[in-house]
């Protein structure tokens, strides 16, 4: 299928923004390309599990770029730290 970036049995890295300033990071293996119109989708696999995805192409990267160079449980030292003081179910 023309316009599929990656191929069957690829490792792939899905990055998912979560709030307020982190990222997830699943490994998953390209499972089939999935036709149809618009964008380029896969069906994928987890690399520990039996989940099955279906995503974008614009929602991965391939495993090992730069986008993913950065491991899933990287602390973001921009972020305020939170204020602990004050509880956020205070009336």
């Amino acid at each position: 299928m023309a316009g599929h970036r990656f191929e069957i049995g690829e490792c792939v890295t899905c990055i998912e923004k979560r709030f307020p300033n982190g990222e997830r990071h699943t490994e998953l293996v390209v499972l089939e390309r999935l036709a149809g119109a618009g964008e380029p989708r896969y069906r994928l696999r987890s690399l520990d599990g039996p989940a099955l995805y279906v995503f974008s192409e614009r929602q991965l990267s391939p495993r090992g770029s730069t986008a993913a160079s950065r491991p899933p449980d990287a602390v973001d030292l921009a972020a305020p730290a939170p204020d602990w003081t004050v509880s956020p179910w205070a009336a």
